[in-house]
C-alpha cells in the first residue's frame, strides 16, 4: 500500500545519502508499497531527481552468469551498454503541467546500466513541488515502458522509485517492503490434513495473491476466494439450520492507521458490507472489464484503473491489506467450523 503507515520510521535508517536500512519490520508492513519522506517535506524543493528502479518477476529464471545481479540496484531484460549510444544518455522530454493549457517545460531523461543491462531511469524535472515532479516522471516512466513492452515483447515493471535532490540527498522513497524469514514448525506440515476439501481452492487463490506483486490481480483473487467463501458459509449455515447453538462469529473491518486513513466510513462494518459496496463497485468490475459502456473510463478517455498508478494503487494495496487480514480470518473461521460440526 502507497501510504505512511503511522511507526513505519521508527523500522527505516538512513545508512547515507542513497542508503536506506530496514530492521524488525512488522508482518502488517511486509509485502505492501509504503511512502517514506525522510526529511520535513515543507523544506524540499527542486528541482528534483527521480530515479525508477525496473524489475521483473521473471527475474527468479535468469541465469546470472555474466551481468552479476544485485536485484535492489534494479534488473531489466534490456541489454544497454551507455559508452555505445551518446544519444541514450540523456534525452530531452518537453511537458506541460497539470494540463495542455500549462506553459511548455523541459526535463532530462537518462538511463543507466550496470554489467551490460538497464537497471534503472533517470529524470530531472524543474518542478518546485515534490508532488508535482513525481506525477509528471511516473506517467513518462508508465508510457516509456508500456512502449518498450509493446516493441520488445518483454516484461518490464517498476521496483522503486526515489526522489533526490540535484546533489543526490534522498527525500522520499516509494519502496515494496520485503518479507522475513519466520520459523516453520511440524503443525505447519501437517495442517493439511485436517482442512475440508471444499476449501483447498481458496487457499490455493490466497496464496496466489500473497505470491503476486500485481495489486490489480491480488484484488481479483481475494475476491474470488470471498464468493466461494459466501457459497461455503451458506451451505454450512443450511446444514447447521437445526442446531439453536451455531452462530457464526462476525468479521469487522478493524479501527487502525490504516482504515482511519483508507476506509473510515467501513471501521465496525461486516466483511461483506466492505466487499459489497467498497471493493466490488470500486474496483473488481473496472479491473475485470475495459469498455466504455462499462465505465472504465472518465470524461476524457482516460482509463479510471490504470495499472502502475502510484496514486490509484495506493487504495487498491491499502484494500488488498485490508482484505489479506480479513479472508485469512474467515478461512480459518470456516475450517474450525467445520472440523467441529463434522462438516467436511
Amino acid at each position: 500500500m502507497k501510504y505512511s503507515p503511522l511507526g513505519i520510521k521508527d523500522h527505516f535508517k538512513k545508512v547515507d545519502d542513497r542508503t536506506v536500512g530496514i530492521s524488525d519490520l512488522p508482518l502488517k508492513f511486509q509485502g505492501s508499497t509504503v511512502t517514506i519522506d525522510f526529511d520535513d517535506v515543507g523544506t524540499y524543493k527542486g528541482p528534483f531527481v527521480v530515479k525508477c528502479f525496473l524489475a521483473s518477476e521473471f527475474l527468479i529464471y535468469f541465469n546470472d552468469t555474466e551481468h552479476h545481479v544485485n536485484p535492489w540496484e534494479g534488473f531489466s531484460h534490456l541489454l544497454f551498454h551507455e559508452h555505445c549510444d551518446h544519444r541514450l544518455n540523456e534525452i530531452s522530454f518537453e511537458y506541460r503541467y497539470p494540463d495542455v493549457n500549462a506553459d511548455l517545460h523541459q526535463a532530462t531523461v537518462e538511463l543507466k546500466s550496470i554489467e551490460g543491462l538497464l537497471r534503472s531511469i533517470v529524470m530531472t524535472i524543474p518542478e518546485d513541488n515534490i508532488d508535482s515532479a513525481l506525477d509528471i516522471a511516473h506517467k513518462t516512466f508508465i508510457g516509456i515502458l508500456d512502449a518498450i513492452c509493446l516493441r520488445k515483447r518483454i516484461p518490464i515493471q517498476i521496483q522503486r522509485i526515489e526522489v533526490l535532490t540535484k546533489k543526490g540527498r534522498m527525500q522520499r522513497s516509494y519502496t515494496t517492503m520485503p518479507y522475513m524469514p519466520v520459523e516453520l514448525d511440524v503443525d505447519d506440515i501437517i495442517t493439511v490434513n485436517y482442512i475440508p476439501q471444499v476449501l483447498r481452492p481458496c487457499l490455493t487463490l490466497y496464496r496466489e495473491a500473497i505470491n503476486s506483486c500485481n495489486p490489480y490481480y491480488r484484488l481479483l483473487c481475494l475476491f474470488r476466494i470471498s464468493e466461494r467463501l459466501r457459497e461455503i458459509q451458506n451451505e454450512n449455515v443450511m446444514k447447521l439450520k437445526q442446531d439453536l447453538s451455531f452462530k457464526r462469529p462476525s468479521i469487522t473491518i478493524p479501527d487502525n492507521d490504516l482504515t482511519r486513513i483508507f476506509f473510515k466510513r467501513f471501521i465496525g462494518k461486516s466483511l461483506n458490507n466492505f466487499l459489497e459496496n467498497h471493493v466490488k463497485t470500486e474496483y473488481r468490475n473496472n479491473i475485470s472489464h475495459l469498455g466504455l459502456r462499462k465505465g472504465s473510463f472518465d470524461a476524457y478517455g482516460n482509463m479510471k484503473l490504470p495499472p502502475a498508478d502510484n496514486k490509484i494503487n495506493s487504495s487498491v494495496e491499502a484494500t488488498n491489506a485490508v482484505l489479506i487480514d480479513a479472508i485469512n480470518v474467515a478461512i480459518k473461521e470456516e475450517i474450525t467450523i467445520m472440523k467441529k460440526y463434522n462438516l467436511a
